[in-house]
């Protein structure tokens, strides 16, 4: 009897700790369904690694997978789709991260950063 108590107290335990990073991944799932801004992404993984847009776009840029104008080396692209258009008469180019790119730089900062 006091064996199953240990073994009953012993996985409630890990379902405490597992629990945020269960609600994270619900919350990451329930976005990947559409491409999203750099912003979106930052406030999706805020929880899990406690940077915003800015220090996003400055890591990635660290990691050599966005160049200095914060668009994507070629070799990354397949993770972004590059939004252009003009606004006041100036020509700009936005990254959006796609689905692939959502799991694709989850895995990287994870494995970059680990889990704080």
């Amino acid at each position: 009897m006091e064996a199953i108590l240990e073994e009953i107290e012993k996985e409630n335990k890990q379902i405490e700790e597992m629990q945020p990073k269960v609600e994270f991944a619900d919350t990451f799932l329930l976005n990947a369904k559409k491409d999203i801004s750099m912003g979106e992404f930052a406030k999706l993984t805020e929880k899990e690694f406690g940077i915003g847009r800015n220090k996003m776009f400055e890591l990635l840029r660290n990691l050599g997978i966005l160049m200095k104008n914060n668009l994507p080396y070629q070799q990354y692209m397949k993770y972004f789709n590059v939004i252009e258009g003009i606004r006041n008469g100036q020509e700009y180019r936005t990254p959006r991260v796609t689905v692939d790119g959502q799991a694709y730089l989850l895995k990287r900062l994870k494995k970059e950063l680990g889990n704080k």
